[in-house]
């Protein structure tokens, strides 16, 4: 999937954009007017986001690329609805004469039907859907061979009772009935209705061991359709055979339980079922479900005062220098740097070299003393970053260090509380209730090139409730550096394109 923004004056400017570029079958996943002017004439704009599945995209050039300059021109110009069949028709024809190319022949998700649910494709959404598929006729054919057996053991019983009946009504009727006498002896009658008995009993017995036999049977058949529910990774929580793709793919991400049940549970109660059995359309929903709720700063650089907390490993120096050589290169901003890390051998020797590279001062600040005169020197600073020691504010003394180090009674001040990717979930918000005591206002996350599960971002940023501010991705200055966006955590939750393909 590819997904892109786009800028135009009006509504219908953006959509022919997404149409020319992306295609018909393109999928707005969120719009939104922008109070900043469009072109010379400071007008207003809209800013959409959209996304096509890269099928679609395939074949939309496969088309283009057989069309001379001028049909390219009509072809845009067309409307969307005679735009697909048009594709449908030259990729079908293209089709039946290159059948080896499966990723052109395959369908794009959003135009198959129910009906062609178990066509063969190499798509993995139109397998999934054939294993449910082949997965419910088995257990609807248990199911059917269970009321047949059941139907078998009740005429089984029905004629053993029969039977049983009959041999003892015969047996009865033997004694009832006395021999003329001057016929066979009285030993001889005896005999006779004993043979008699004897045979019943044996049939008895034998019908009696066929129906056991036919209860194991249809015990083991209902057993069956009961594990199968339950075997699917998220059963536990509810969640369909049909969601699992969804839910172990968001699963794998990063993303925790509870935000995959929440999102899952938002798709059942909103999308109507016959989509809810299509893997891409849930996967759609899901990715506008994370743009609308993740949340992000929307003025990272709108405070003069910055000061990065966090515990020791996290990367608050690695973060700092990041975020001064941007605003010193890029932006041309006056800043300083101040350090109240006097417990870290070293720390203020190695910000003093980064100071002198990028050619600005560098203060050490005592907690817990008068700074006023160190604050009026910086007067004229556009921004001034504060570099905090590595704490784990497990201890009272932690505590009341880092409140005294957040320069108290300046309100044009930002915290940011600095985390890594590479920590566990639980101990980021355990670190996110430990730090509360300093009112941080947004979160930083780094080492986004330690791992591969994003999702943690997402996850730790509903769970705290506090928004993103930016993200590290590597180790180089200032190239590793990107304020935090909502398209850019989606982007990291599902690998839409490379870790340092996007900059803040």
């Amino acid at each position: 999937m590819q997904v892109k923004k786009y800028e135009a004056k009006s509504m219908q400017d953006a959509l022919k954009m997404i149409k020319m570029e992306l295609g018909p079958e393109a999928i707005i996943l969120q719009a939104k007017n922008l109070s900043k002017g469009f072109g010379l004439m400071n007008q207003g704009s809209v800013e959409v986001t959209a996304a096509v599945s890269e099928g679609v995209l395939k074949k939309k050039q496969l088309v283009e690329s057989r069309m001379r300059a001028v049909d390219k021109e009509r072809f845009s110009a067309i409307p969307a609805r005679r735009q697909k069949e048009m594709i449908e028709k030259v990729v079908g024809r293209y089709s039946n004469n290159n059948n080896k190319n499966a990723n052109i022949t395959a369908k794009p998700y959003i135009s198959i039907s129910d009906d062609e649910a178990g066509e063969a494709t190499h798509s993995r959404e139109q397998l999934i859907d054939e294993v449910i598929n082949k997965s419910l006729k088995q257990v609807k054919q248990a199911e059917t061979q269970v009321n047949r057996d059941e139907d078998a053991r009740k005429r089984v019983q029905n004629a053993a009772k029969t039977a049983l009946d009959a041999g003892r009504d015969l047996f009865a009727d033997e004694q009832k009935t006395a021999a003329p006498k001057g016929t066979a002896p009285k030993g001889a009658q005896a005999s006779s209705s004993q043979v008699t008995s004897s045979s019943s009993d044996v049939e008895v017995h034998q019908l009696k061991q066929e129906i056991a036999r036919l209860q194991s049977v249809i015990q083991g058949f209902q057993k069956m359709p009961q594990t199968f529910v339950t075997a699917h990774p998220g059963a536990q929580f509810g969640i369909p055979y049909e969601l699992n793709p969804v839910f172990e793919k968001l699963s794998q991400a990063g993303v925790s339980t509870e935000c995959v049940v929440e999102i899952i549970k938002a798709a059942q109660a909103t999308m109507p079922g016959d989509q809810l059995v299509k893997t891409p359309m849930v996967d759609a929903f899901a990715a506008r479900y994370i743009l609308d709720h993740v949340a992000t700063t929307d003025k990272p650089l709108e405070s003069k005062f910055h000061s990065f907390i966090g515990p020791s490993g996290g990367g608050k120096t690695s973060s700092l220098v990041k975020m001064a050589s941007y605003l010193v290169i890029k932006k041309k901003k006056k800043i300083a740097i101040l350090s109240s890390d006097i417990f870290k051998v070293g720390a203020v020797d190695q910000l003093k070299i980064y100071c002198k590279i990028l050619n600005i001062p560098c203060f050490v600040m005592r907690p817990g003393e008068d700074n006023s005169d160190l604050i009026n020197q910086l007067h004229g600073c556009d921004h001034v970053l504060i570099d905090h020691p590595g704490m784990s504010m497990s201890s009272i003394e932690e505590i009341d260090f880092t409140k005294g180090s957040l320069l108290p009674g300046i309100t044009d001040h930002k915290v940011h509380l600095v985390l890594s990717c590479s920590f566990k979930e639980q101990d980021c918000i355990e670190l996110a209730q430990r730090f509360k005591v300093a009112k941080f206002n947004d979160i930083i996350f780094t080492g986004l090139d330690l791992s591969r599960q994003h999702g943690l971002i997402y996850s730790v940023q509903q769970k705290t409730g506090c928004p993103l501010h930016s993200f590290g991705t590597g180790s180089r200055v200032p190239e590793d550096f990107e304020f935090a966006t909502k398209e850019r955590v989606l982007d990291l939750i599902f690998k839409l394109s490379s870790l340092k393909g996007q900059r803040g």
